[in-house]
């Protein structure tokens, strides 16, 4: 199967005066995860969509997946850099079609999401 994350929208950050800093852990099949972006990650403020490749961020799985969003904290705080939790979402055994969901944080921040499982 085929999971395709088509969109994430950030409708209000984890701090009012700062964007949130995201980045994805993503694993299939209980591998070993992977970072998106590659490298860092994507500043998000309220109102903004992720940067996505074109049609999306798509990875294949036999089982199901985990995909986990994280906040990483100000440069400037290298003492305290640990990211913090954003959400995330999973599937087992999904069956094929479009899922979209909103999800909230215990910090305020309120996400959107939209993905599509392929066969």
């Amino acid at each position: 199967m085929k999971l395709t994350i088509n969109s994430i929208y950030c409708k209000k950050t984890c701090s009012a005066t700062q964007p949130d800093n995201v980045f994805l852990i993503i694993q299939a099949d209980g591998g070993p995860p992977i970072h998106y972006p590659a490298v860092g990650w994507i500043n998000m403020k309220a109102q903004e969509y992720m940067t996505l490749p074109e049609g999306g961020y798509s990875f294949d799985f036999d089982y199901g997946f985990v995909v986990t969003a994280w906040d990483a904290d100000s440069v400037f705080l290298k003492g305290l850099d640990s990211p913090d939790f954003l959400f995330n979402f999973d599937g087992c055994t999904t069956s094929p079609g479009y899922y979209s969901q909103t999800l909230y944080n215990n910090n305020g921040a309120e996400y959107c999401y939209d993905r599509t499982i392929s066969s």
